[in-house]
């Protein structure tokens, strides 16, 4: 009896065992998190976290990145969620990207200004929900 008990507990731990051992190898291989691609570029040496005399930080974009990579940089960083906490007071919003991102040939920050107040007049015209401004930008 003791030894189909023994038996009984053994295969037991294996199979838990080999459970947990293919979990850990299915979620190692199957990335659900959001922006992954992005967040490893904003490891490139393009990218570079300064902060100015009172402690705030500042996106330094390089320009030798495409608009496309100043896009995901920016959509990565910690300041846009810092941003989004303005919503809905544009002007807020727009100062805080003129302070807060430092793009030397000033291509990507106008862009993203214009799609600022495109979003603006979009939400103030009713065109779009508060969700769907949020999500616009």
């Amino acid at each position: 009896m003791i030894k189909k008990l023994i038996i009984f507990g053994l295969l037991a731990f294996l199979i838990v065992a080999g459970l947990i051992h293919f979990l850990s190898i299915v979620d190692d291989e199957v990335d659900i998190s959001y922006g992954i691609n992005e967040k490893k570029m904003v490891m490139s040496q393009d990218y570079n976290t300064a902060y100015d005399n009172l402690g705030n930080e500042l996106l330094t974009l390089s320009p030798k990145l495409s608009i496309k990579e100043k896009e995901a940089q920016w959509n990565s960083s910690a300041l846009k969620q810092e941003m989004l906490k303005e919503f809905p007071k544009f002007s807020y919003m727009r100062e805080f990207v003129k302070l807060h991102i430092s793009d030397e040939d000033s291509v990507f920050k106008e862009k993203l200004l214009q799609h600022i107040d495109e979003v603006e007049m979009e939400y103030v015209s009713a065109h779009i929900n508060a969700d769907q401004a949020k999500a616009a930008l």
